[in-house]
């Protein structure tokens, strides 16, 4: 097994100017502004079950600096999603609820099955506009690492 570290991780070879150069660099990235981010939208949020989820995924998303007030709405969106996801799954744990169009085995499936999965396909829509997937946070990392080293480069030259 490989326990090389990836380039940018590893900090080694670098001497103590270069790290505290790089340091600042880490600490001039553009941070979202999330004052309202925290405030929880109570009117918004369909039951206790997302307004629970929102203050969850706030808290985590605001330490990210990189989710603002502008992604409130997804935020919104995501957690009234995760509330009608963990409904359906309770319901579907009790089988006087969940019915099928016929007995046949290809039957159509029932209503809570359905809206399950489109509970599914909401949260993974709004989890990947908030940078909740793994894709997505190597997307917005990456671009502003490019960012900055187009920086260095524009002021220091290409090495």
């Amino acid at each position: 097994m490989n326990n090389r570290k990836i380039v940018d991780i590893s900090t080694g070879h670098y001497s103590r100017s270069d790290a505290a150069q790089r340091k600042l660099i880490d600490d001039a990235a553009p941070k979202a502004q999330n004052t309202e981010l925290k405030k929880v939208p109570k009117k918004f949020l369909r039951d206790a079950c997302a307004i629970q989820q929102y203050k969850r995924l706030a808290n985590i998303l605001a330490r990210d600096a990189l989710v603002g007030d502008a992604d409130k709405n997804n935020l919104i969106a995501y957690c009234n999603a995760w509330s009608v996801y963990i409904e359906t799954q309770r319901d579907m744990d009790d089988p006087e609820k969940v019915l099928y169009d016929s007995k046949e085995e290809g039957a159509r499936q029932d209503r809570l099955f359905r809206k399950n999965s489109k509970a599914l396909d909401t949260m993974s829509v709004y989890g990947n506009k908030l940078g909740m997937s793994v894709s997505a946070r190597l997307q917005k990392g990456a671009a502003i690492v490019k960012q900055k080293q187009e920086e260095v480069e524009e002021r220091f030259g290409a090495i």
